[in-house]
């Protein structure tokens, strides 16, 4: 599955999927849509990484979780290494914005411009087998994707 290609779900199936999981990132669907555009990244993977990295920033062990409630803005965990603003072993933003381009310009620079142009290339990088599952989260991702391009929530 190719990350590079249009958008595959608009603006507001992303916020109806935001909505479902109860998200604090509810409401920026037309921001993924987008800095998907721009970047020439389909959105349903980049919100497919969130949802399986924190689902949808609501899981009570994710890291990006702050005390009092507040959050990274992290949407793919990505790992401080140099960022100027972190918490705790991963990059900090000051806004979803922020995190969903952030994502997006990792994956566009470290990633596909290397050659991984796939979910299955991608991921084993991305997440490591020392510290995920690779298959269950490429295969989890992949579904995911593939669900909502049929108009499932």
């Amino acid at each position: 599955m190719t990350l590079r290609r249009p958008p595959s779900i608009g603006a507001q199936f992303i916020d109806q999927v935001l909505a479902r999981y109860g998200s604090p990132a509810q409401g920026t669907g037309a921001v993924w849509v987008e800095l998907g555009q721009h970047y020439g990244i389909d959105p349903a993977y980049a919100l497919a990484f969130f949802i399986h990295e924190s689902s949808a920033g609501t899981d009570p062990g994710w890291a990006g979780l702050k005390p009092g409630g507040g959050s990274t803005h992290n949407i793919g965990n990505i790992i401080c290494a140099g960022y100027p603003s972190c918490f705790g072993r991963f990059r900090d933003y000051a806004s979803w914005r922020e995190g969903i381009e952030d994502w997006y310009a990792l994956i566009d620079r470290e990633y596909i411009a290397r050659g991984l142009t796939t979910v299955e290339l991608v991921i084993p990088v991305y997440a490591p087998a020392f510290e995920n599952d690779v298959g269950n989260y490429t295969n989890v991702v992949s579904a995911t994707v593939a669900r909502w391009r049929r108009g499932a929530l």
